[in-house]
């Protein structure tokens, strides 16, 4: 049973995504690793929906029959693509100056 909720389900994707997009743009070695950690964590407890720490903390888990409707995905599709393409355009950007 998952214990995490839509929207943060959301939030740890679009986390995700901005800690891939920083070690691979932005930081050196070491520091890179530890973005590629923390996103794959985030990754992987928001494709299981279920966060270890959320039942250490006690927090209560997401209520029944509530999921995302068509528009949220759609909402969050395009979120997600305007993170990738902005990250890539982001380090172009900055890349030349």
């Amino acid at each position: 049973m998952g214990n995490i909720r839509t929207f943060d389900r959301f939030l740890r994707l679009v986390l995700g995504i901005a800690a891939l997009q920083l070690g691979y743009f932005w930081l050196a070695s070491p520091w890179s690793w530890l973005a590629y950690a923390v996103a794959l964590v985030l990754f992987v407890t928001a494709a299981f929906r279920f966060c270890p720490l959320y039942r250490v903390l006690g927090i209560a888990p997401v209520a029944a029959g509530k999921t995302i409707g068509g528009l949220g995905l759609a909402i969050t599709a395009i979120v997600l693509a305007a993170l990738v393409g902005g990250g890539s355009y982001a380090s172009a950007f900055f890349t030349r100056k």
